[in-house]
């Protein structure tokens, strides 16, 4: 599918599907121009500058960026609260930046999973929140026409987890497409 007249401002497409999803667009046809712009999502001055940034020069956003730690949930230091942060406050701060941007112009989509995974409890309910707020969203479609979607793919293997993740069996048991070439297939379920 070609995105005509439309841009795309993607978060977190450094790997991953965020990376899959940026050289399917370009496979496409798509018309291609990337800026880096650095944001912290957590941080909402720094997402405010994005979405600006975003209306400005670009114009469409796919809200991809997310985190997760593989720990007991009774073991986990504050280090939840980062995940919620991502995973969930930075969507729901995002669309506040961006709903009147979005009334004119955005397909949004958020990239979330809603599997229940015993070592990825905080993860989870950062995933399940999203998954609450988007559905919240999906009467926008009948008075704005903003289309808002959720992809839940389940878990995807990037760099951020090669370097905890030591046991293979654990990718095998918690996602149901096979893991070769994962963020490919997954990115195709944008276009």
């Amino acid at each position: 599918m070609q995105i005509k007249d439309k841009v795309v401002i993607l978060t977190g497409g450094a790997n991953g599907i965020g990376a899959a999803l940026a050289r399917r667009l370009v496979l496409e046809g798509n018309k291609t121009n990337a800026i880096f712009v650095f944001c912290d999502t957590t941080n909402f001055d720094l997402l405010h500058q994005l979405i600006d940034t975003a209306q400005n020069t670009f114009g469409d956003c796919i809200n991809n960026a997310g985190i997760g730690q593989i720990d007991e949930f009774y073991d986990q230091t504050d280090s939840w609260i980062k995940i919620i942060d991502v995973n969930l406050n930075a969507v729901i701060k995002g669309s506040q930046l961006g709903i009147e941007f979005l009334k004119k112009t955005w397909w949004w989509f958020s990239l979330v999973g809603f599997y229940p995974l015993k070592l990825f409890p905080v993860s989870c309910t950062s995933k399940y929140g999203v998954i609450g707020f988007t559905q919240s969203l999906r009467d926008l479609n009948n008075t704005d026409k903003i289309r808002v979607n959720a992809v839940a793919p389940g878990f995807v293997v990037v760099n951020a987890f090669i370097k905890i993740i030591k046991d293979d069996k654990l990718l095998v048991d918690t996602i149901l497409i096979p893991k070769e070439n994962l963020s490919q297939i997954i990115s195709k379920s944008f276009l």
